[in-house]
């Protein structure tokens, strides 16, 4: 019996560790692409290659996970992080003509 609960205790905190190694590389990665954003010239890039809309849907369905109604805070930090970062490339991007046009034509359709 101890040897399964020391197995499960492993199997726990493999899981804690692959959780929160994916958080950390989701930071890394929209901090790059934060980073590329402040150039005009990779505008076009961001909306052609659809990183602006798979920005929109991963901050749609990160923020269900952040915080909750009762103030407490997230299970995973960086998921605020993450959430952050993506509201920083937003906001650069919203700068861009073409980028402006991207996002207000998705508003006009959902009706945002």
């Amino acid at each position: 019996m101890e040897s399964v609960r020391v197995d499960r205790g492993l199997e726990s905190s493999a899981s804690s560790l692959s959780e929160n190694l994916t958080g950390q590389v989701a930071v890394q990665v929209t901090g790059v692409l934060r980073n590329l954003a402040v150039s005009p010239s990779h505008a076009a890039a961001f909306v052609s290659s659809g990183v602006v809309r798979a920005l929109r849907v991963t901050a749609e369905a990160m923020s269900a996970g952040v915080g909750t109604a009762s103030g407490r805070p997230s299970a995973h930090p960086s998921s605020e992080e993450v959430l952050l970062n993506v509201g920083r490339i937003l906001s650069k991007l919203s700068l861009h003509e073409e980028c402006q046009v991207r996002t207000s034509t998705r508003m006009r359709i959902y009706g945002e």
